[in-house]
């Protein structure tokens, strides 16, 4: 740990200790109200950061009952003061779970967190995407070059040997920060996406990472011979830029283990895919699908969660063939090109619960065909160009707790048909015609949780 480090560390043990000392001053001469079981019981309810810079103040019971029994779950998203206090404390070893915003990273705040990998004995879970390692690289790390930088970055986190889970997204790690990340043997789930790393680099996790069982990367076609050593992967997503050719995913069909799947392939590609019939999640990208591949579909029985999103020729053909699919619960179908024609196949699929079908003019009619899906609970209707009538359609789906309608044509009439839908949580009304009258009238529904509104997201306060 660097001098400041330190220095931070013992000004803010020096402040933590004086003040529990002064609160048990307070009372020293009374015996503690509750047992620690009780007061942890009663902590367990409370959000992670403030237990630690609130509630550890209250006592010494309390602090020491926050440090034996708490699995904290931090996410850092501002750069607020409180963040470096909270990377030099006594808690760092109850970490299980950090979540890092690249808002709050600036060089010194950085150093402060990789310094504190060390005590975070029990961390499995980091995700700490999108550092410019080159704008950071020489005020902290003293080097010029993101490579070294890289290395020191995933120098740093290889510390943490318990770690299951780790997201380093948009990171220039390189292939030489590859080779210290797969030292990490417990790891389970990898996100690696536009990280600099080759072929090489994704060869190291194949042979290395033999406990991994999720992982998301991109890159080019040499990337994907590397996967047939990792047949123990049960979730595979691959970038847009990894264009599966046939070889590739015969490659991928002899992945046994796969149940959840993510790639962008061509017709005689997803032909060999659809031979994988332990499949129940699969989502096809990229420009050269037909609804020749769709064919294929039908292939896969268990198969419950489909996205197609952005293929706009395929059309209200597409969705015919989609439809025969009738053991679906999840479906995406953003901008594929259907009319209310479309909407009507899908609602054969009677066990959907959730929906998006955004950019594709269905109109109020689609709409009025999509209330034959009982089950949904979840519906993305962006820019489907509906109106007040096509929500007094949607108000008719009971189950409904999440809509999204935006950039649609809706007023304050289609207002009232909203407000009759008890059972709505989350509701996405932005670029519509909607007076502030409306969205007072929105914010009145009590079981209403999240509201979004004029580009921003709204409080019902």
């Amino acid at each position: 740990m660097s001098k400041r480090a330190r220095e931070d560390f013992s000004e803010y043990e020096n402040s933590h200790s004086n003040k529990i000392t002064k609160n048990e001053s307070l009372g020293n001469d009374k015996k503690s109200l509750f047992p620690d079981e009780i007061y942890h019981e009663i902590i367990s309810f409370l959000d992670d950061k403030f237990k630690i810079l609130t509630c550890s103040l209250i006592s010494k019971q309390v602090f020491n009952v926050i440090r034996k029994y708490s699995k904290l779950i931090l996410r850092f998203c501002r750069p607020i003061e409180s963040n470096e206090k909270m990377m030099n404390n006594q808690f760092l070893e109850n970490i299980v779970e950090l979540r890092i915003s690249t808002i709050m990273l600036n060089a010194k705040v950085l150093a402060n967190i990789l310094e504190s990998f060390k005590f975070m004995t029990q961390l499995t879970s980091l995700e700490i995407p999108n550092v410019d390692l080159g704008e950071i690289s020489e005020s902290y790390f003293h080097v010029k070059d993101i490579p070294k930088a890289g290395i020191i970055f995933c120098q740093a986190i290889s510390q943490l040997t318990n770690l299951q889970k780790l997201n380093v997204n948009n990171c220039k790690i390189g292939n030489l920060g590859v080779q210290f990340i797969t030292q990490l043997g417990n790891l389970m789930e990898l996100s690696v996406i536009n990280t600099g790393m080759d072929a090489k680099g994704l060869n190291l996790i194949a042979t290395r990472l033999k406990n991994l069982t999720k992982l998301q990367f991109n890159g080019t076609v040499q990337h994907v011979t590397s996967l047939s050593n990792m047949k123990q992967l049960t979730s595979l997503s691959m970038g847009f830029d990894v264009d599966v050719d046939v070889k590739g995913a015969k490659a991928i069909s002899e992945m046994n283990n796969l149940t959840n799947l993510s790639l962008n392939t061509n017709d005689e590609g997803l032909e060999e895919i659809c031979k994988m019939t332990q499949l129940t999640s699969l989502k096809v990208c990229g420009f050269y699908l037909t609804t020749l591949g769709l064919k294929f579909l039908p292939r896969l029985k268990k198969l419950r969660k489909l996205n197609l999103n952005d293929h706009e020729d395929f059309g209200n053909e597409g969705a015919k063939l989609i439809s025969e699919l009738d053991q679906l619960t999840s479906l995406e179908i953003n901008d594929i090109g259907i009319d209310k024609k479309g909407a009507k196949f899908i609602t054969n699929l009677k066990q959907l619960t959730s929906l998006t079908i955004s950019n594709n003019p269905i109109f109020n009619e689609g709409v009025k065909y999509l209330t034959e899906l009982p089950q949904l609970t979840n519906l993305n209707a962006r820019f489907t160009k509906i109106d007040n009538e096509g929500v007094k359609y949607l108000s008719e789906m009971a189950n409904l707790k999440i809509l999204n309608i935006k950039r649609n044509y809706v007023q304050d009439l289609g207002v009232e048909s909203i407000c009759g839908m008890k059972n709505l949580t989350e509701l996405d009304i932005e670029q519509n015609e909607i007076s502030e009258e409306g969205v007072a009238k929105l914010k009145e529904m009590k079981q209403l949780k999240v509201l979004k509104k004029a580009d921003q997201r709204a409080s019902k306060e």
